[in-house]
């Protein structure tokens, strides 16, 4: 799982997302960064129409 750190680091940026079952999405935009104040909920990623749960990540790579 990757660091909370490494996530903000990756609004507004091209990503390389592992996830934890294997699977590599190349070349995403990741729109933004989302957490919840009193931390109910997980860490998230905005890719497009797509919401990335923290603990489905394995590993993150900045593109540009």
């Amino acid at each position: 799982m990757v660091t909370t750190k490494e996530m903000k680091k990756c609004r507004g940026k091209n990503i390389k997302i592992k996830f934890t079952d294997g699977e590599i999405w190349e070349k995403r935009y990741c729109d933004s960064y989302q957490w919840d104040e009193d931390e109910s909920e997980e860490l998230m990623l905005e890719l497009g129409n797509f919401l990335i749960k923290q603990s489905e990540i394995e590993s993150i790579e900045i593109l540009d």
